[in-house]
């Protein structure tokens, strides 16, 4: 096992270099903490913003909407601004640019002049001259600037009067049309006499309705009962209130309003009656409700975000250790997802989580927790169990949960689970040290295969670091860290070696030999896996070119294809420009992709493939018979060959279902005219029987192990020299 190899040269190296990769870890936990706090207060200042918005337009509308009408002009009494209520009094689209004096009786002049020449009676009762020529009895108010710079601008509050009879037609008819908020005036007992269009839009009542009902039985206060009857009966002294209440459809159903409930005063200054208008806030609550969401849940699965989970985690933290009780915190990635993702389109992908999400949620307990991290991450809070086989069995349900295939339109997915379990408090007392440590288990069951869960144990974090190795493989490259060695392909007869395989591996000078399992992951991760498929093209070319010059007469040698690099547009070429560099014909190059990810690629990557072909370079499919096969589009792809995954090679001379599979895709293959490779061959038995089958080409241990060139070189000559006795 790697494991094995890795802990010891892990366990060999200094201490000097452990302490760097704990500060490493710890200053990556720094960045990660302090992204988190930085997005907080983006969400935070977004919802603040959004908020703000909101409650401008808000008052924009009620300043729009009011009773009074607001004018500025300027010293010599010409105005300069005003609101959409001062142009409805005056009867006028705008005001602005119009002499003020224009605008009052001429009777009523003088009284604006003394006011603007700093008389001592800033309010007075006058006549404005509506547009069609009306006069209309109104109090204007100076308002005071608090500034002690000489004043420019001068601000006027002009308040229509109404007799004892409220006057409800012209209110109608100068207030009520334009309005997108409810109006409703009242008589000085509070009955109303008169509503808007949009009361009754808002309201679903009628306007005979609501004529003679009271003001107060169609509201009521959130400050609780009896609140508003008592801002009711200081209205006539306060003059007006505005405030946020609860309102009553006719239907029954209630929602927030802002009400501004203003006096209206006749020409004797006494009130007369009350002027009110409100503002549904429905809509403004739901958008803070929809901020609110959108600041903690997923969008995509509407499960709780990387934020939300962060506090219940620490909520559920607390709490067991407040009862002495274990908590589980698990940490899943799928398997497989960015081949499904990248390879059918995002969109497919989307209702793979969707679907995934769900699964999961069925089968955890209410008290339990969710939670979609990112990407196709998803963590688990188990918070009062008994034993860590609690957690055991969950990850269990998770696992056959997510099982049966994922019906996406046309594709039938199948995406397992990969979960690593962290346990309170055997494997840490704090958010980061949990988290973490499920995160290396999780790497550990995907080194195992995937489709399954590990527990953290202590040596995980010696050998599975996954940032100590990414770092440490980034390099790998650049200081010849890498290199390939290469596993024989006999005819099945024995009588000559046919090809090789190339077979990529790491030597670090720390660590030593890091498996395949191990670092073949990472590279996909990382994206790095597209420089270094290159890379091991280009060797195994011109490796392939020194046999030939040196009369070796190997055929061809195969080499593995990654999903990242059948991506790339430029892949065709990438492969034929390191053939034609090598001087190799096309029939002196395999690319060898694996089942699983070969089904799931769409018609431009298999256009490309059938590109590569057509230069003579064959097509193989690796570990055949462990994938989801779909036999019409099996007979469809630009394929020379098929190689029999070794777990059926293995049980071949024990298990009949082993020994009826492999014949079955001997059969099948032969049917279709391609060549059958079997894998890991290691006895006579296993031979024998594959060769009773009928295949074509064996690869295992029996003939040779992945040998360096150097010592290939020296097997084949002794291979020759028996062959030749």
């Amino acid at each position: 096992m790697w494991t094995d190899d890795f802990s010891q040269c892990a366990a060999s190296a200094g201490k000097n270099i452990c302490a760097q990769l704990f500060r490493y870890a710890e200053d990556v936990q720094a960045l990660l903490a302090e992204n988190d706090d930085l997005q907080r207060k983006y969400v935070s200042l977004d919802r603040t913003y959004r908020s703000i918005s909101e409650y401008r337009h808000l008052l924009a509308t009620l300043m729009r909407t009011t009773a009074e009408g607001y004018l500025s002009t300027d010293l010599s009494g010409k105005v300069v601004g005003c609101t959409h209520s001062a142009n409805l009094i005056f009867g006028r689209e705008n005001l602005i640019g119009i002499d003020l004096f224009c605008l009052i009786a001429e009777a009523s002049r003088p009284e604006i002049l003394a006011i603007m020449n700093g008389g001592n009676a800033p309010v007075s009762t006058v006549r404005l001259v509506h547009a069609d020529g009306r006069h209309i009895a109104a109090r204007v108010r100076l308002v005071s600037s608090a500034s002690d710079r000489p004043q420019k601008v001068i601000h006027w509050i002009v308040r229509p009067l109404v007799d004892d009879s409220i006057q409800a037609s012209s209110l109608e008819n100068e207030y009520a049309e334009p309005l997108s908020e409810g109006l409703f005036v009242t008589n000085l007992a509070g009955k109303v006499v008169t509503v808007n269009a949009t009361f009754c839009r808002i309201t679903g009542y009628e306007a005979s309705d609501v004529l003679g009902l009271h003001m107060l039985n169609m509201n009521s206060t959130v400050l609780g009962d009896g609140v508003l009857e008592g801002v009711w009966g200081q209205l006539p002294v306060t003059g007006g209130w505005q405030g946020e209440v609860v309102g009553r459809r006719k239907d029954g159903e209630t929602f927030p309003e802002w009400l501004s409930i203003n006096a209206v005063r006749g020409s004797d200054g006494n009130v007369v009656g009350y002027f009110g208008t409100f503002h549904d806030l429905s809509g403004l609550q739901e958008s803070e409700q929809c901020l609110s969401r959108m600041a903690y849940y997923d969008v995509l699965t509407g499960l709780p975000n990387r934020h939300l989970f962060n506090d219940r985690l620490r909520m559920a933290l607390s709490n067991v250790r407040r009862s002495g009780k274990r908590m589980g915190l698990f940490f899943i990635d799928l398997d497989r997802f960015k081949q499904i993702n990248d390879s059918l389109g995002h969109d497919v992908g989307d209702e793979l989580l969707i679907s995934v999400a769900q699964r999961i949620k069925s089968v955890i307990r209410e008290v339990d927790t969710v939670a979609r991290l990112g990407g196709d991450e998803f963590s688990v809070i188990l918070p009062n169990l008994s034993d860590p086989q609690d957690a055991a069995m969950v990850a269990g349900k998770i696992l056959e949960a997510c099982q049966p295939a994922i019906h996406v339109g046309s594709h039938q997915l199948l995406s397992s689970p990969s979960i690593g379990i962290a346990m309170f408090p055997e494997n840490g007392d704090d958010e980061s040290s949990l988290l973490r440590r499920a995160d290396l288990a999780m790497y550990s069951a995907k080194a195992e295969g995937g489709n399954t869960y590990r527990f953290f144990e202590q040596g995980n974090e010696g050998e599975s670091d996954r940032l100590t190795l990414e770092t440490a493989f980034r390099a790998a490259l650049k200081r010849d860290e890498l290199y390939l060695v290469y596993q024989p392909q006999m005819a099945a007869d024995c009588t000559e070696i046919v090809g090789v395989e190339a077979l990529m591996r790491w030597r670090h000078p720390e660590f030593g030999d890091v498996s395949p399992n191990v670092f073949i992951p990472i590279a996909e991760w990382t994206g790095v896996i597209t420089e270094i498929g290159r890379w091991l093209i280009r060797t195994a070319c011109r490796q392939m070119a020194e046999w030939r010059d040196a009369g070796i007469p190997i055929r061809r040698v195969a080499v593995n294809v990654s999903p990242r690099q059948l991506r790339d547009q430029n892949f065709p070429n990438i492969v034929i420009d390191e053939l034609r560099a090598s001087g190799l014909p096309g029939s002196a190059l395999e690319l060898e992709i694996t089942e699983s990810e070969l089904m799931l690629y769409p018609e431009a990557t298999l256009n490309k493939l059938a590109e590569i072909r057509s230069y003579g370079i064959s097509i193989a499919i690796d570990d055949f018979g462990t994938g989801y096969s779909n036999l019409a589009r099996l007979r469809a792809l630009p394929i020379d060959r098929i190689k029999v995954d070794r777990s059926f090679v293995l049980d071949i001379e024990a298990d009949t279902n082993a020994n009826a599979i492999s014949a079955c895709i001997v059969t099948l293959a032969k049917a279709m005219n391609l060549e059958v490779v079997a894998e890991g061959v290691e006895t006579n038995g296993q031979l024998e029987y594959l060769l009773r089958q009928g295949c074509d080409l064996i690869q295992g241990y029996l003939f040779g192990r992945p040998m360096t060139p150097e010592v290939l070189n020296t097997w084949f000559h002794e291979e020759d020299g028996e062959a030749q006795r």
